[in-house]
């Protein structure tokens, strides 16, 4: 089955530019050289400011898969401090999406000078979902972003 673009659904667009925005914020306000937890702390207390319901350190069941945050039981947002996104953050996002049944993933790396939000929808079981979530959106089904990925 393919999609008309025009047709494509955005998912969680006020839930994803709030989220997107508080880390926008954040990335502003402590570079891109602090630590992983710092960066989680101070969008913790954006969350709360701006009245967004999350769960923070989020466990997949009895697995060992820890999600940075569940925000409204709808988006998970992973947070990494690295040099490179490589595919294995893609394919750990794929797996929580998987385990947790939520359709969308939000990636973000606070290492990069400028932020480069990666939405990563979950693949569907039967694939006659369409894959694409916004016009223009990448062609790779683990990935909805319209910049490079440095892999």
């Amino acid at each position: 089955m393919t999609t008309n673009k025009t047709d494509a659904k955005i998912l969680h667009p006020e839930l994803s530019f709030a989220i997107v925005g508080a880390c926008f914020d954040v990335h502003n306000e402590l570079g891109r050289f602090a630590r992983e937890k710092q960066y989680a702390d101070a969008l913790e207390e954006r969350f709360r400011a701006d009245g967004l319901r999350y769960v923070r350190e989020f466990r997949l069941g009895d697995s060992r898969n820890v999600v940075d945050f569940l925000v409204e039981e709808k988006i998970i947002l992973e947070l990494k401090t690295v040099r490179f996104l490589t595919t294995s953050y893609f394919r750990q996002i794929q797996n929580y999406l998987q385990q947790a049944r939520v359709d969308l993933g939000l990636l973000i790396n606070f290492s990069d000078i400028a932020l480069q939000p990666r939405r990563i929808l979950r693949i569907s079981d039967s694939h006659s979902q369409s894959f694409v979530d916004s016009p223009g959106s990448h062609s790779d089904p683990f990935v909805d972003s319209d910049g490079p990925i440095r892999i």
